[in-house]
């Protein structure tokens, strides 16, 4: 099935995967243009080395860090993309991106912003597949998120790896730095 360019520009299929779930595809010859994919999606070179005791914080933390000038497309900046961080936030939407990740909208302390959890096919590879492949399922077994956003409403610890994104806006969220975790690791609901 083919959906017009509504969700983004461009075109999209619809297809099924062998465990039944639905995925949204860009048709073929139309390419997602994050230079830091693999950066995001922990499979990069440097991912192997992020040390997988986590790192406990706050949101206002992460939002108040400087942002880098240069972010190199498949190098991790240290130490806030080589660490994994936990944080206590309320989780309040998820919707499925134009590339399949969940993004999901948090809010602590007044600050907002967002995490991300990609998309486990496309972190093939990546030392924490299974910890991608948890927390997904999680959040679609609760919630069954859509391209349209998916209220949450509910308080979490989040575990994830630092990112630095590339894109200037996220969602209408003031967010300088551009830094959230991605992916995120583990939701523990409180």
């Amino acid at each position: 099935m083919l959906l017009a360019g509504a969700l983004c520009s461009g075109y999209y299929l619809l297809a099924r995967n062998h465990r039944d779930e639905v995925r949204l595809e860009r048709a073929p010859g139309v390419k997602f243009g994050d230079p830091r994919r693999s950066v995001k999606r922990a499979i990069d070179p440097g991912a192997t080395a992020i040390l997988r005791v986590p790192t406990q914080t706050t949101l206002r933390a992460i939002d108040n860090l400087p942002r880098p000038g240069q972010l190199p497309s498949d190098i991790r900046l240290a130490p806030f993309e080589t660490t994994i961080w936990r944080f206590r936030a309320k989780l309040t939407e998820v919707t499925v991106s134009e590339d399949n990740d969940f993004y999901i909208i948090v809010e602590s302390d007044g600050i907002r912003s967002c995490i991300e959890i990609p998309d486990p096919a496309n972190c093939e590879g990546s030392p924490f597949l299974s910890e991608i492949r948890a927390a997904r399922q999680d959040i679609a077994a609760r919630y069954q998120p859509g391209y349209l956003n998916t209220p949450i409403d509910r308080e979490a610890e989040v575990t994830g790896v630092g990112f630095y994104g590339t894109v200037t806006a996220l969602k209408g969220m003031k967010a300088p730095n551009r830094a959230r975790l991605f992916p995120v690791l583990k939701i523990d609901w409180k």
